[in-house]
């Protein structure tokens, strides 16, 4: 080490090094690093900022793409704000008859994919009462890509194309993976397909 020069005097030494420790005369990174966490952030990380709170715990926060998040405590929690309270026109939500599907019709919503939102004081509508948070992500999409290649629910392959009452009313995430052939194993068999009244055996 020279801390005596510049950095231009102490050209081919090393001149300032911090978190660093030599070992038979050669550099090496004091401490290393572990991981905080296994779970996976929700979108693409754009900024961190970590602080300490007035009970020294140490927080930090992750802005994505996507979602606002904080790790505390051992523990990932999503705190993404929601946008104003919008009261939705009458009668916006609409389902078929043998069908786990809500359609929700509003215009100049705004909203694009990977966007979440929450339905608070609903009814219930076709003995389905839709109270939670849901959020819809595509990969894939495009004019070349119209096809469903894959889907997962809550991070778990899905093999249905359907929804159960109970997976609507707790919310979730529903991951699509499209691709530019249909995927002919995909939601085929009978147990894969939603119950009908009408259907012929």
């Amino acid at each position: 080490m020279n801390g005596d020069d510049t950095v231009y005097g102490a050209e081919g030494r090393w001149q300032a090094c911090s978190l660093v420790r030599f070992r038979k005369g050669r550099p090496q990174v004091d401490g290393g690093w572990e991981s905080l966490m296994s779970d996976l952030l929700t979108g693409v990380c754009r900024s961190v900022f970590p602080w300490t709170d007035n009970t020294a715990v140490l927080n930090i926060g992750f802005a994505t793409h996507s979602a606002l998040q904080v790790w505390r405590g051992g523990e990932l929690f999503d705190i993404t704000p929601y946008g104003p309270a919008t009261l939705l026109t009458a009668d916006p939500f609409t389902v078929s008859n043998g069908s786990a599907t809500i359609n929700v019709h509003e215009e100049a919503h705004g909203y694009t994919t990977g966007l979440s939102i929450a339905v608070f004081g609903s009814v219930s509508t076709g003995r389905i009462v839709p109270d939670g948070t849901f959020t819809i992500t595509v990969d894939g999409l495009g004019k070349e890509h119209s096809y469903v290649g894959s889907v997962e629910l809550n991070g778990k392959p899905l093999a249905r194309d359907y929804l159960t009452y109970a997976e609507i009313a707790n919310g979730g995430t529903l991951h699509f993976t499209m691709r530019a052939q249909p995927n002919e194993t995909w939601a085929t068999q009978p147990q894969d397909q939603p119950y009908s009244m009408t259907a012929i055996p």
